[in-house]
């Protein structure tokens, strides 16, 4: 748990303090640290400490944006939403088919997405951005309802391709 906390917290704040610094010292300039899920008070089963760290990310960043406010250096979350990594395969295939149909599998075969394609919409969100203390979420509720209903006319699974 210490693991966690050290990077998802400390890190994220001492590398904040440290950007800060830096972008004031050159004129300016934009910061995004990454929440996730739990940023919005959602808890799971075995992903409490987790959940909890990326909570206080987005805690952080808005008081950090309020505190820089006018500096010239502006600062914003984001929450990426279900990305397909390495580690979510690995993971699945650990837990087995029984235990992954429980710990998330049907969520993520209808908003489970490729790094490439988060990383893209997440630049082309943040290059776009022109306030400070905005949150970027890739997974919205309308976006969900829409997957929703989507799956039901297509059935497309997105995991199907990771062989998970």
């Amino acid at each position: 748990m210490m693991g966690i906390i050290d990077v998802n917290i400390k890190g994220v704040i001492i590398g904040t303090h440290i950007a800060v610094n830096g972008l004031q010292q050159q004129g300016g300039g934009k910061i995004y640290n990454t929440a996730g899920m739990g940023e919005n008070g959602f808890t799971r089963p075995t992903m409490v400490s987790y959940g909890t760290t990326k909570r206080a990310v987005g805690y952080f960043s808005n008081g950090v944006a309020k505190e820089i406010e006018g500096s010239g250096v502006t600062i914003g979350w984001l929450n990426p939403g279900m990305v397909i990594t390495p580690m979510v395969i690995n993971d699945a295939k650990e837990m087995g088919e029984e235990r992954w149909k429980k710990e998330g599998r049907f969520m993520f075969s209808i908003f489970g997405s490729s790094p490439e394609a988060t990383g893209e919409e997440l630049v082309k969100r943040m290059v776009a951005d022109t306030k400070n203390g905005t949150f970027i979420k890739l997974l919205s509720t309308p976006k969900m309802l829409l997957g929703f209903a989507l799956h039901m006319i297509r059935k497309k699974d997105r995991l199907q391709p990771y062989g998970i």
